[in-house]
């Protein structure tokens, strides 16, 4: 089954990721000097569900790219400022609603946890303002 971390990174860092000016395997593991920001890892297998509950504000990432192995999406830092304040908006009710609308398989007090912690993660990369990178492996 597939993991997923999310990280904070600078728009600099996202572009030269992708146009491969910047080795993927040691950004992420942190085996060289440039490294994230911060690294949100309590997700899991989860992603999946955490991210098709929370599409509507593309906390996922708004782009998707092969650039970087096995998936990616990511919001660059002014897509991030945008989600960081719609997550901010969605209180219990209603995303105990966009649960109960679909069919997801991990139960809703995670996904609840997640969401928040995942709100917060996005709140601080925006006031820092970075972009935000979901890595699928």
């Amino acid at each position: 089954m597939a993991s997923s971390d999310f990280y904070a990174l600078t728009d600099n860092q996202l572009n030269a990721l992708l146009e491969g000016e910047l080795d993927y395997s040691k950004f992420f593991t942190a085996k060289q000097d440039e490294k994230p920001r911060e690294c949100f890892s309590d997700v899991g297998a989860a992603w999946e569900d955490l991210v098709a509950l929370l599409d509507d504000e593309k906390a996922g990432g708004k782009t998707q790219t092969k650039e970087i192995p096995k998936m990616a999406s990511y919001n660059d830092a002014k897509m991030v400022k945008k989600v960081a304040k719609a997550l901010a908006q969605i209180d219990d009710e209603e995303l105990k609603e966009r649960y109960d609308d679909l069919e997801l398989d991990v139960d809703f007090k995670t996904l609840k946890k997640l969401t928040k912690s995942l709100t917060a993660f996005y709140q601080r990369a925006a006031q820092n303002g970075d972009a935000v990178l979901l890595r699928i492996t």
